[in-house]
């Protein structure tokens, strides 16, 4: 019996290791986005695989750079900053809006659970950019956010 779990646990362990390959290694759909004045590109988190790892285990994101996350239905939303290793500012967005903002969300501390996002208002679409660019940018609750044909 020990043999059998053993194996299984094994074999668990590679095809997470394979599964994490595989959408590491795949090329992210790539769009435009507008923020108010601000054009900025965009990964585009389109697989719920894509959407679960996020920017993790990336050492940084270019200046005018970004990952989306589009849903069909506004709701609520959550996010996890496990494997994150610089800050960010998240855009939260219904409608073609931007409907809040959390700022300069903190990289995990060593030996500490990583910060958890909730949003507070249904949005149907969530961007991820680095810390300090909401406050670059001067954006503000109420502003345009419009994604590709710019």
């Amino acid at each position: 019996m020990t043999k059998v779990f053993i194996l299984a646990a094994t074999l668990v362990v590679i095809l997470a290791g394979v599964y994490y390959m595989d959408v590491r290694g795949r090329e992210s759909q790539k769009s435009v986005m507008r923020l108010k004045d601000t054009v900025i590109t965009v990964e585009v988190a389109d697989t719920v695989a894509k959407q679960i790892l996020g920017l993790s285990g990336r050492k940084s994101l270019c200046k005018d750079c970004g990952m989306v996350f589009a849903y069909r239905n506004p709701e609520i939303r959550t996010f996890n900053m496990r494997g994150m290793k610089f800050p960010l500012d998240m855009i939260f967005i219904r409608d073609g809006t931007i409907v809040e903002m959390r700022l300069n969300i903190p990289v995990p501390l060593p030996d500490r659970q990583p910060v958890s996002v909730q949003s507070r208002e249904d949005a149907d679409m969530v961007v991820e950019v680095n810390a300090g660019f909401v406050f670059d940018h001067n954006l503000k609750i109420g502003d345009e956010a419009v994604r590709g044909g710019i």
